[in-house]
């Protein structure tokens, strides 16, 4: 069947020459350009030195600024739509990969922490630790888990974009 292919093409190449090959270039020429700014788009809008260096480097358990998570909030708020999915269909599976963990720890960390009073900080509750403390450990663990999916669906995001769109 390839060779059939590779006949009949081949031959349409011969009497229009450029048209196949040209018209195909063009169009991953396109897709590569628009998944380029898209990506690039991605890093502005979620860097490194932003809401996910919190999330990297950030010890579970200790109370934070409320605007550290702010882009993470903002990413699942307007990277669910279909303007910002990636033609690439590996690139959009990580996308829609970190996606879900970013939703699922937002969850996670606004289920279980609280604004401490007179403050722009908020927490796990400090009386968890003799009150309930295992409930206190059980979120922990379940942050430190999801911190880590996060910080490495990311990176996996990050790295397959550069090695596929060469930036």
């Amino acid at each position: 069947m390839w060779n059939l292919l590779q006949k009949v093409f081949g031959w349409f190449g011969q009497k229009a020459p450029g048209v196949i090959g040209n018209h195909f270039d063009r169009q991953l020429q396109a897709q590569w350009e628009t998944d380029r700014a898209l990506f690039e788009k991605l890093r502005t809008e979620l860097p490194l030195n932003g809401s996910i260096d919190f999330v990297r480097n950030h010890p579970v358990g200790v109370s934070f600024h409320r605007d550290k998570p702010k882009e993470l909030f903002e990413f699942l708020y307007y990277w669910n739509d279909a303007e910002h999915e990636f033609l690439d269909t590996e690139l959009d599976a990580k996308r829609s990969q970190l996606y879900a963990v970013i939703s699922e720890y937002l969850h996670v960390l606004g289920k279980n922490t609280w604004s401490i009073p007179k403050s722009d900080y908020q927490g796990i509750p400090e009386e968890w630790e003799w009150n309930q403390p295992e409930r206190l450990a059980e979120v922990v663990r379940k942050i430190e888990n999801l911190s880590t999916r996060l910080v490495e669906c990311y990176d996996d995001l990050i790295r397959t974009g550069r090695r596929k769109l060469k930036c």
